[in-house]
């Protein structure tokens, strides 16, 4: 199999578990979600300087620099979205939900989001967890 062969085995299931692929649907909305969400300001931009192109204008909505100050937050949720797949994690403990106003889940909701065989812990606010 060789080096390349195993990181692209590595790349091809890393791919599957972040979109969800070869599981349920509602595992894969909203990896989907954020990934699309993602590329809305660029296409937006794309579209602008399409139709403008044939004035012989030059309008520019926001710098490409500056792309991924727009698309941090979706980034980051994606990331968490995603992070105990790509881990390989056997347990996960929430541990910000409820923090701010953006993050409203609750470790009940997701366990409907982790795999079967992820165990979730959620502990009350002050107690121990031995792991």
């Amino acid at each position: 199999m060789g080096r390349r062969g195993t990181l692209l085995t590595l790349y091809v299931h890393g791919l599957r578990a972040c979109f969800g692929l070869g599981r349920r649907a509602t595992s894969k909305i909203f990896p989907w979600a954020l990934a699309i969400f993602a590329f809305v300001p660029a296409i937006i931009q794309l579209g602008v300087g399409a139709v403008v192109s044939g004035f012989d204008q030059k309008i520019e909505l926001f710098k490409h620099e500056d792309y991924f100050t727009y698309v941090r937050i979706i980034l980051v949720l994606f990331c968490a979205t995603v992070a105990s797949e790509l881990v390989g994690a056997k347990r996960v403990i929430p541990s910000h939900y409820g923090t701010f106003s953006l993050l409203t889940g609750t470790p009940e909701a997701m366990r409907d989001l982790l795999p079967p065989e992820v165990e979730l812990i959620a502990p009350a606010p002050g107690e121990t967890v031995v792991l």
